[in-house]
């Protein structure tokens, strides 16, 4: 599966989260996808640097050791695995409701092809 880590701009309650796949419509079979997301408050986390012109390719072993580090599997779950709708333009937004009383600071989306 896929993921990534997300660095809130402020610590913030999570009222909901929304997975857009309209840039995947038309890059595969209209498959369904699903996506579950993951949420911590702060934490001591690695320093990350700019990906320059590697954006959009693999991470590097030193980018993955220092993911690992964080232990971002294990954090708390705020959207169990929930199906994706179909990859299509009018149909690529999902919304999911969340209902945290407390400030987070990071999330981790996987999507599961």
């Amino acid at each position: 599966h896929d993921w990534c880590i997300i660095h809130l701009g402020v610590p913030g309650i999570v009222r909901g989260f929304e997975v857009n796949t309209s840039f995947f419509a038309g890059n595969c079979a209209p498959l369904t996808d699903w996506v579950c997301v993951y949420i911590t408050p702060a934490v001591d986390l690695p320093e990350f640097w700019p990906r320059g012109d590697r954006i959009g390719t693999a991470a590097s072993d030193e980018e993955l050791k220092a993911v690992r580090k964080m232990k971002s599997d294990e954090w708390t779950l705020l959207v169990p695995m929930k199906e994706l709708k179909p990859r299509y333009l009018d149909t690529s937004h999902n919304y999911f409701s969340a209902s945290c009383k407390r400030e987070w600071t990071h999330i981790r989306l996987n999507i599961y092809p």
